[in-house]
């Protein structure tokens, strides 16, 4: 995304990296900036008025999420079946 924005000569700005998808929408709500997040994460701010959602047409980088599972500890049928279809979409 810092990429996306210096290609289209943004004035300074500042990226901001938070955990919490909560806190990304509070600091969105309280005109802090904007986000790139899942419709589904959105979806009733939106539907409330609370966020807009801003159309565009830039490609993102890829990014990469890690896994980690213990292979010989037992694990519930929720967790197989995220394994699974994490494998499949790769």
């Amino acid at each position: 995304m810092r990429d996306t924005l210096a290609n289209h000569k943004f004035p300074q700005f500042q990226i901001m990296e938070l955990w919490s998808l909560e806190a990304i929408k509070q600091a969105v709500m309280s005109g802090l900036g904007f986000a790139a997040l899942p419709y589904i994460t959105v979806k009733h701010e939106v539907e409330k008025g609370l966020l807009k959602i801003m159309e565009h047409n830039e490609g993102f980088e890829p990014f990469y999420s890690y896994v980690l599972v213990k292979s010989k500890k037992w694990q519930s049928p929720a967790v197989q079946k995220f394994i699974e279809l994490t494998l499949e979409s790769i």
